[in-house]
């Protein structure tokens, strides 16, 4: 059964007429900065304790719950003020100020995430001596003994390298989790994944903290690969795992980063490869949009790409060789961090392939484009 300080720690929840715990609840972690909390006045469609015009409602079993917008209490035309609000179930008009309608409290629960980061801080620095704030937001580091140990807050490190597979396996490690409903089975059952989640934090104080950091002495650290023989191998080695996903890769454009399957696979800052993403994406969803068979998309040389960053005005360089490298980069970029993150490699070309004739584009029935709703009028 999940606890109170869980149930309530939820960005964005919403909560109806909050008892007496709850309430108790909510002001402690407001208080400790954790959550802001908006208050707000709800009316029921149909109240049947107060309201005395059923004849106008068409359901009489509506107990959807509408916000309402109070007029200023010292205001003496308030009512004038007063306005039409419709229930967004069944569609009747309700005049809440007007009719004297029965109102009832809500609260909508939102994570302060600079109060979440200065808490966290707080607690660590209760359990360990020297501790070291590192230029990405969320990460801590400090010795242990004689381990340097890493303690990171995953909801702000999302595309950054300390989120990665490769680092949780290489380096002591924990996890500080916020949206458990996000992350709570996604964890990789492993001894070398650490995790404590936030609300398990509040409620047992810095000793859950403790316990978890005194664990991560017992798990040995995978430091590097194996040594690579000496003489030069016959052919490239065999990828580590040889599983593909069934269907098509779900690809998802945002503003600053490129998703791939909920991986993030163009991190922010390598905008470059971003753009010569943004190319192939654009020209799939015209082949997409024209109903053209697969093996009919078109392919694009580097020189058509660097045509289209020009005239974007996204290029920083009018070398096609640099636009070449940048398309390898790319595929590679894309290989590398799904394997990271998931354990499959897609391959070089698992998402922007060689066309049959020349050139490059997205693998027509291997990948789905969707664009973010900011940047896809520019691009559809």
């Amino acid at each position: 059964m999940r606890s109170l300080t869980e149930a309530l720690l939820e960005g964005g929840r919403l909560v109806d007429e909050p008892d007496k715990d709850q309430r108790k609840e909510l002001t402690r972690l407001e208080d400790l900065g954790l959550v802001s909390l908006t208050w707000s006045t709800t009316i029921l469609c149909v109240d049947h304790g107060d309201d005395f015009d059923l004849e106008h409602a068409w359901d009489r079993t509506c107990n959807h719950r509408i916000e309402v917008r109070e007029g200023h209490p010292d205001d003496p035309w308030r009512e004038e003020d007063d306005r039409e609000v419709l229930c967004d179930s069944c569609g009747r008009a309700h005049w809440p100020l007007r009719r004297r309608r029965t109102t009832y409290p809500r609260v909508r629960i939102g994570i302060d995430e600079d109060g979440v980061m200065a808490w966290v801080e707080g607690q660590i620095r209760r359990v360990a001596k020297a501790v070291s704030t590192l230029p990405t937001p969320g990460v801590w580091r400090f010795f242990q003994g004689t381990s340097e140990v890493y303690v990171v807050l995953l909801d702000r490190c999302l595309g950054t390298r300390y989120a990665e597979r490769a680092f949780a396996r290489g380096n002591p490690v924990l996890y500080i989790v916020v949206d458990h409903r996000r992350f709570s089975r996604r964890f990789i059952d492993a001894k070398w994944m650490r995790r404590l989640f936030l609300h398990d934090l509040v409620d047992r104080g810095v000793s859950a903290l403790r316990e978890q950091l005194d664990g991560l002495a017992d798990v040995p650290m995978v430091c590097a690969e194996p040594a690579s023989p000496p003489w030069l191998p016959v052919r490239a080695p065999e990828p580590r795992v040889q599983s593909r996903v069934l269907g098509a890769h779900r690809l998802e454009l945002h503003e600053d980063h490129a998703v791939l399957d909920d991986v993030v696979v163009v991190p922010p800052g390598a905008s470059t490869l971003l753009e010569v993403l943004r190319f192939f994406a654009a020209r799939w969803r015209e082949d997409f949009d024209a109903d053209k068979a697969p093996d009919d998309y078109c392919a694009y040389s580097p020189e058509e790409v660097l045509d289209d960053l020009l005239e974007r005005g996204v290029s920083n360089t009018e070398a096609v060789g640099t636009v070449r490298r940048n398309i390898n980069r790319l595929r590679n970029t894309i290989q590398r961090k799904y394997v990271d993150a998931t354990g499959i490699d897609v391959g070089s070309e698992g998402v922007v392939e060689n066309g049959p004739e020349g050139g490059f584009r997205l693998r027509p029935a291997g990948v789905l484009v969707r664009f973010d709703d900011r940047r896809a009028s520019d691009y559809m």
